[in-house]
């Protein structure tokens, strides 16, 4: 028999991460990356299509024989199952022949990452990047979410949550209804347009071929240092992620636990992580506010590990 190779992968919003461990002799690791697998957005086919994608790129020695895979599927929430998740695994098996057989181990990309900074023990994570979503997990090993509704409802404390507010304040500030702000030029500069009107007609024509509108939260921030509009906005986003995080620790019982942030506004944002930092710790001075070590791909990587017995 072959060596046994264990398999974890982070599916986030724009990419799959993708990292290998072989075992016995020297333990070496593969690590790729492809496309995004998250099927509520672009369908089960092409999700299951991308990671196929990925797998075929882990450069493994000849001879692996693929143990388990872990997979942080950011489709889902760990609390309400998904029928897409078993058409997608079902899909990924028959487009990747070594997976035919062997168990795949799927939770949500936050549950992966919250799991490998804790090791399945008791704590929390709030993650804020393109999305929001806050996971807790308490001493009786059950799983409380806040968050995590997406763009359709604004994904409070996101990404695009802070890009919708600036778009909003721009358009605000361009009908004569706002305060002024910089985030009109910076709009018009963002999305390569002369009147804002132009941003109806465009994005809603095509807007596959737009820019990313979550992209926007980094206008958004990068101007909130001479912009009250856009500094505003980074607090509400600071403050709507405390509410959230001091809800999880209250729903699991939590007073004395690891608290992870993750995800690009909170982990590139100082202004809105020094406001969620301070606010939790206000409300519960016990918890150790942290940035997980592992990366989510290689927190699966482990949970495949684990729930294998290795």
């Amino acid at each position: 028999m072959g060596r046994k190779i264990y398999v974890g992968a982070d599916g986030g919003g724009t990419k799959t991460a993708i990292c290998a461990l072989g075992c016995l002799p020297g333990n070496q690791v593969f690590s790729c990356q492809g496309a995004s697998m998250n099927y509520n957005v672009i369908g089960v086919e092409k999700a299951a299509v991308h990671f196929a994608e990925a797998m075929s790129r882990l450069p493994m020695a000849r001879g692996m024989e693929i143990a388990a895979v872990a997979i942080g599927d950011p489709s889902i929430d760990d609390l309400v199952p998904s029928p897409l998740t078993g058409q997608f695994l079902n899909r990924v098996r028959q487009l990747v022949p070594p997976l035919s057989m062997c168990p795949i181990y799927v939770a949500s990309d936050v549950y992966m990452t919250l799991y490998g900074m804790t090791g399945g023990e008791p704590g929390a994570i709030m993650v804020s990047g393109t999305g929001s979503m806050g996971l807790a997990q308490d001493p009786k090993g059950r799983l409380h979410v806040v968050a995590g509704w997406g763009r359709l409802i604004e994904g409070e404390g996101s990404g695009y949550f802070i890009a919708s507010r600036g778009l909003r304040a721009a358009l605000r500030y361009y009908e004569g209804t706002g305060p002024k702000t910089v985030l009109l030029e910076e709009m018009k500069r963002y999305f390569g347009i002369q009147d804002p009107r132009d941003f109806v007609l465009r994005y809603y024509a095509d807007s596959t071929a737009f820019p990313d509108v979550a992209g926007f939260a980094k206008v958004v921030g990068d101007a909130a240092g001479q912009d009250e509009e856009a500094k505003k906005i980074l607090l509400e986003c600071g403050d709507i992620l405390v509410t959230g995080m001091c809800t999880l620790l209250q729903k699991a019982g939590l007073t004395d636990c690891k608290v992870g942030v993750y995800g690009s506004v909170l982990l590139e944002n100082s202004l809105v992580r020094k406001v969620f930092e301070r606010g939790v710790l206000e409300a519960w001075p016990r918890v150790t506010i942290m940035v997980p070590k592992l990366k989510p791909e290689a927190a699966a990587l482990q949970y495949s590990m684990e729930k294998e017995g290795v």
